[in-house]
């Protein structure tokens, strides 16, 4: 639509309003009317977007949705009598809420930011106290705002993967506020963020977290491609926390890492003249900051925990419209597969398979622990030309080190000295590649020093 198309049908639309104002008394005209009065508003935003349905209510589109209507759903708090808080589904939210979601899915789609703010203070915890804790009206305020959005960019057509052909166990991990939080009486009677349901994150804004993706052409023409973007750029900015995670000192908040900041970059406030960096709480946090910066463009992502042995509490990540993996949150800049030149980051995605052959039931616990961020490892053994391999091959080179004994294989070893065996190894030429790699840079006395 045009600008002068749009001036002409505000006209057209004002003198209808005159006529029918006459009979605003009867209700369905009365509605009518504040339904013109909201195109007449949003004419001009919808400029830029002639396919816009000015009309479009996302309420009245879920209830013609029965796997995303049995979706949607709002954990209400726990009373005495049940603790634990009840679901309450889409069909049955009063005409306030469903006027909550309405407006949600309009700020989105007319890429009005919703008000969620990146750090509520009302939710970082008391001092002692670890995690995110939403009161019920900020954490309402956030779960409408993520599935006024996610409507928004499906009935906008901004990806070409929708919410139609999801799966209901799909559809949960973007519109069920279990994904964000849960009702936790214990923690004050708050809306918490629990680190091995949801992770270490903070969810912001999610029309300003998609903008930061569409802004830096991190949306590609499938999810796939998409998920890869991504993790290309968690590679290229992200960086683990050092000493002691003190929120506070890295985030500037009390609560988990507020995603909006971690897209920013936060200065440590430890340490003197601090750069700016994009600061990670580890397999954690980039669990957490992955959920909800993919849940902004429809990709769901599920946290996983294969390994209950103590010692190895790592976090891992599924992604279900794929059917993908990352064997480990930190495996996005694990500087042991930067090779030269650094490989594709799809290849950090492993398909269901392999993932069960690593992690299934199956397997033994401690073989489970020893494959935690297999991936990188294997990309290391395939492409040893990484700073840290060479290092670690040159160390062995002036110390005269067995392979068994090897720098190289410290590398490569998990907390159970699996999965690899030097031997096979050697036969498999990793020790050939890796002096090849070394001499192409001009030998060990030409690396850049740690």
């Amino acid at each position: 639509m045009s600008t002068m198309q749009c001036a002409w049908h505000r006209l057209r639309l004002a003198v209808a309003f005159v006529v029918l104002l006459i009979f605003s008394f009867i209700p369905a005209v009365r509605c009518l009317l504040q339904q013109w009065l909201f195109m007449s508003r949003f004419c001009q935003r919808g400029n830029r977007d002639p396919s816009i349905d000015l009309f479009f209510d996302p309420n009245d589109w879920i209830d013609k949705l029965p796997l995303l209507a049995g979706a949607v759903v709002w954990q209400d708090p726990g009373t005495p009598q049940n603790v634990a808080g009840s679901l309450r589904y889409h069909r049955d939210w009063t005409a306030a809420e469903r006027r909550d979601l309405y407006d949600a899915y309009w700020n989105a789609r007319m890429d009005v930011e919703t008000g969620v703010p990146e750090a509520p203070p009302e939710a970082a915890p008391p001092l002692g106290v670890e995690g995110t804790l939403y009161p019920r009206a900020l954490a309402w305020k956030v779960f409408v705002a993520h599935v006024g959005h996610a409507i928004a960019a499906d009935n906008a057509g901004w990806f070409a993967w929708r919410l139609g052909a999801m799966t209901a166990a799909q559809l949960a991990f973007l519109v069920d506020s279990r994904s964000l939080f849960h009702w936790d009486p214990i923690a004050g009677g708050t809306y918490a963020v629990r680190t091995f349901d949801q992770n270490m994150a903070t969810p912001g804004d999610p029309v300003r977290v998609f903008r930061f993706l569409r802004d830096h052409d991190l949306i590609a023409g499938n999810s796939r491609a998409t998920v890869a973007r991504v993790l290309g750029w968690c590679r290229s900015n992200l960086v683990h926390f050092n000493n002691s995670l003190d929120w506070q000192a890295y985030w500037q908040y009390g609560g988990y890492p507020p995603v909006e900041r971690v897209l920013a970059g936060t200065f440590y406030s430890h340490a003197t003249d601090p750069p700016q960096t994009h600061w990670t709480a580890g397999c954690h946090g980039t669990g957490g900051f992955l959920k909800a910066v993919l849940r902004t463009v429809n990709i769901p992502v599920e946290s996983l925990r294969p390994v209950v042995e103590r010692a190895c509490e790592h976090s891992l990540c599924r992604f279900p419209l794929d059917e993908l993996y990352l064997s480990h949150g930190d495996d996005p800049y694990s500087n042991l597969a930067y090779s030269d030149p650094l490989p594709d980051p799809d290849r950090l995605l492993v398909d269901a398979a392999t993932y069960g052959a690593w992690f299934g039931a199956a397997v033994a616990d401690n073989t489970r622990c020893d494959n935690v961020g297999r991936t990188v490892r294997d990309l290391a053994i395939a492409d040893p030309s990484s700073l840290r391999m060479m290092r670690a091959r040159c160390r062995d080179t002036a110390s005269g080190a067995a392979d068994g004994a090897s720098q190289v294989m410290l590398e490569l070893r998990g907390p159970h000295r699996g999965p690899y065996v030097s031997a096979d190894l050697r036969a498999a030429g990793l020790w050939t590649r890796l002096d090849e790699a070394i001499a192409a840079h001009g030998g060990c006395a030409a690396l850049p020093p740690e």
